[in-house]
């Protein structure tokens, strides 16, 4: 069985327990004999309370962050955002051509 995780909080260097039940759930499906796959949304968009002083550098450590790595023998991809990276870097609203991952179909329940 092939098992495929997606999740935006998943544990990193700079934040070893950021996520910890996706990666527990990820040991548990490996150790149940499944193959696992692991794609961490990493949006690297320094906090809001960063100061312009520190914005640039705040942003260069967190897009620093490794594309893959390993944890507890799992390896985990980072698939990164870079159009909202720029756009909050320079203060702005993302560009209208840049499209959402998924979309959610919000209609009312009759």
């Amino acid at each position: 069985m092939k098992v495929a995780i997606v999740s935006e909080f998943y544990p990193r260097a700079h934040d070893p327990v950021l996520g910890i039940w996706a990666h527990r759930q990820a040991v548990a499906a490996r150790d149940a004999g499944a193959d696992v796959r692991v794609v961490v949304l990493h949006r690297p968009i320094p906090p809001r309370g960063t100061s312009r002083r520190e914005l640039l550098a705040e942003t260069r450590r967190l897009a620093a962050h490794p594309r893959w790595a390993y944890l507890d023998g799992i390896e985990y991809r980072a698939q990164v955002e870079r159009a909202n990276l720029l756009a909050r870097a320079r203060h702005q609203q993302p560009s209208a051509d840049v499209q959402p991952r998924a979309r959610i179909n919000r209609q009312p329940l009759e």
